[in-house]
């Protein structure tokens, strides 16, 4: 799991989900068409918050990387 704080950019590779939750289910969602760097807002247990196309996404630790 990649050590990061609020306010960095993280690169996500193509073909990576970004989704929004409410309680427990999922209720939006993108898989990125090609690989972005996106700005880290929040970070939780296991997964950071991110702005991508003016709007704010959950995607998974696990499936990004530190620039």
């Amino acid at each position: 799991m990649i050590q990061t704080k609020i306010g960095e950019l993280i690169y996500v590779p193509s073909e990576v989900v970004l989704y929004k939750r409410s309680s427990a289910e999922i209720n939006r969602w993108v898989k990125l068409k090609e690989p972005t760097n996106l700005l880290v807002t929040s970070i939780n247990d296991s997964t950071f918050e991110v702005f991508y196309d003016n709007d704010y996404w959950l995607v998974e630790r696990s499936a990004t990387y530190k620039l």
